[in-house]
């Protein structure tokens, strides 16, 4: 069932065409992500499905039947009630019926109230407040606490609860990861992997998307290219996609110029002129393809190395810190970092990562212990926050202000690199947003040439197109690297060595996933739900339809291991295709149904456990 759809769908500001005939399906139960670089149109078009903005044409569709809930980016909720009223009022409804029921005599008013609570299922909100609470990170709050005494993340993330507690049918999620640490980004992965409903959300979380999502929205300049599967899945269809496009549209060019030329030498000559006209048709009616974007806007990161230094790049030994008279942070921290490691660092927020960046840096001094640095080790540090040497300089004349060696177009060309073109060098520092601040700041680090940098979450505030870049960068970089980050899927690809700060120190984990599972033990249990009557009992009708549930679970079961066979078959082959195009082609086409197939199967799967 189709829960909403948009067909040939433009969206214009003024002169500016946002979205530009985009057509997409949202089928019930799926999990989509929607991605792309910033000003995308990705937020545009989730206020369109919404109703909140109108589309300039094209047809919107949502089911009758269909229920919106929708987290906009960092929304999140007034004050003027507690955070247990907050919550409550999504089954309101439900909640007056309950204390009208006991006095009502009419049998058809007592019908039409208990259908309410049913409706609702009101009787059950305490224990699923509990569930999402416990999940997200509220479990030891006071709930009688006004909600406008609440930081503006943790708005977003109760705003978050009361759309998980009131169940709509169709989630649209903006970022919905902000403000969230691991362990709570990994309750809401399980979450949405077992929601009943549809999902589409905009994340630039890779990893997230890769554990959630069925499907994956590309949007680039307006357009939208659907893919299933999760985000890893997309980039490797995209990549080939591209390949073929390009493929394509060369041979395209050659036969156009290949036309052409025969039109131009052939159409004033008596004899060859109808051949020449009936070219020239054809020319014309050819549907031309799209020479494949290229966006010339992505980043250019490169942080070169002018010496080495030596193999022993960093010792600390029994550092205490704290912070303030009575807080402390750490005591007894230890560790040696070798030349060529990249090291991060993980752990819960206030442990005190970064404040370590800014003991390394000789910016903070420890209570106890000492820091050695090697020899001819140059140092350099990408911040969470950005210091400017004057708010009021433009971009230009603060990176100018760095390098007063530099030629203008030397760092024009640095500023470029960034994605600070033409007009926006002349942006005031001091206006810069997240992702601005970062760009600029990889732009002062570039010409350092330092041998070793410290990184504080250098992927906050970028889009997936400069995530991807900083990886690639970073995983070029022939110095030493220590970074704190929680972006797992950098984690997951960068580091040599991963460290967990603690109270008590570092603790050196093996496997980034036994720092996940480690918090995913530590989350609160799961509220288990009263049982509501009447008692368990079951029918013969209600037996038989058990056994033939398990007897097409079963079925289901044997065809998905069959179909995971086929895929990996097929994944082999096109491994092994090189650049034979068509094979290439086939393997897509073959590959791209076998996992229509999978995701048919597993959502039959999963709608069959879920009739338990």
């Amino acid at each position: 069932m189709t829960i909403a759809s948009l067909k040939n769908l433009i969206v214009e500001f003024g002169d500016r065409r946002v979205i530009d005939q985009v057509s997409v399906l949202c089928e019930e139960g799926a999990v989509i992500g929607l991605i792309g670089g910033n000003g995308a149109g990705k937020s545009t078009l989730l206020n369109v499905l919404s109703g909140r903005l109108q589309e300039t044409s094209g047809e919107r569709f949502l089911h009758p039947k269909a229920r919106i809930g929708y987290l906009l980016q960092n929304s999140g909720l007034s004050g003027g009630r507690s955070m247990i009223e907050e919550l409550r009022s999504v089954v309101q409804e439900g909640l007056d019926a309950i204390e009208r029921l006991p006095v009502t005599s009419d049998p058809r008013e007592y019908a039409r109230l208990q259908a309410i609570i049913d409706a609702t299922d009101a009787y059950q909100i305490d224990v699923r407040i509990k569930t999402v609470l416990n999940g997200m990170g509220f479990a030891d709050y006071d709930l009688t606490l006004d909600v406008a005494e609440l930081s503006g993340g943790e708005q977003t993330r109760l705003a978050l609860c009361k759309l998980l507690i009131e169940q709509p049918n169709l989630l649209l999620l903006d970022e919905p990861t902000n403000h969230l640490d691991f362990r709570t980004l990994t309750w809401l992965e399980e979450y949405i992997q077992n929601y009943k409903g549809s999902v589409i959300l905009v994340s630039h979380d890779r990893f997230f998307l890769d554990r959630c999502v069925t499907e994956i929205w590309d949007m680039e300049e307006g357009t939208v290219r659907c893919y299933p599967g999760n985000y890893t899945a997309f980039k490797e269809q995209k990549e080939l996609w591209l390949k073929e496009q390009e493929r394509l549209f060369e041979q395209q060019e050659k036969e156009v110029a290949k036309l052409t030329d025969y039109i131009d030498r052939n159409l004033v000559r008596a004899s060859t002129s109808a051949m020449a006209k009936s070219r020239r048709k054809q020319l014309e009616k050819m549907e031309l393809i799209e020479k494949p974007h290229v966006n010339e806007r992505r980043l250019h990161l490169k942080f070169p190395v002018d010496q080495g230094g030596g193999n022993d790049v960093l010792q600390c030994r029994d550092l205490t810190v704290s912070v303030g008279e009575d807080h402390r942070l750490f005591t007894g921290l230890s560790f040696r970092m070798q030349k060529g490691e990249k090291i991060a660092i993980v752990g819960d927020n206030g442990t005190g990562k970064t404040t370590l960046l800014s003991v390394l840096m000789g910016e903070l001094e420890p209570l106890e212990g000492h820091i050695r640095w090697g020899a001819n080790i140059q140092t350099g540090i990408f911040r969470q926050a950005t210091h400017f040497i004057n708010d009021d300089h433009t971009v230009l004349e603060e990176l100018g202000a760095i390098y007063p060696q530099m030629t203008y177009q030397q760092l024009r060309s640095i500023l470029a690199a960034v994605s600070f073109i033409g007009e926006e060098v002349e942006l005031k520092v001091g206006t810069l947003s997240g992702g601005e601040r970062a760009r600029f700041q990889f732009a002062a680090l570039m010409p350092k040439r330092c041998n070793t940098l410290l990184f504080d979450e250098p992927t906050n505030h970028l889009d997936l197109p400069a995530r991807e870049e900083v990886e690639r960068a970073l995983a070029d970089f022939t110095g030493n690297l220590l970074v704190v980050s929680h972006d797992r899927y950098f984690l997951s690809h960068v580091p040599t060595r991963i460290l967990k700060l603690t109270p008590g120190g570092l603790v050196e984990l093996k496997r980034l996933e036994d720092y996940w599972e480690e918090e995913k033990e530590e989350l609160p249990p799961p509220v288990k739900e009263k049982k509501a009557p009447p008692a368990n009992y079951k029918s013969k009708e209600q037996r038989a339809r058990e056994a033939a549930r398990r007897q097409e679970l079963s079925k289901i079961e044997k065809e998905l291991a069959e179909v995971e066979e086929q895929i990996a078959e097929w994944t082999a082959r096109l491994e092994d295709a090189g650049a034979d195009y068509k094979v290439l082609e086939e393997c897509c086409r073959e590959l791209e149904a076998l996992r229509a197939l999978q995701e048919e199967l597993t959502e039959n799967w999963l709608l069959l456990n879920e009739e338990n």
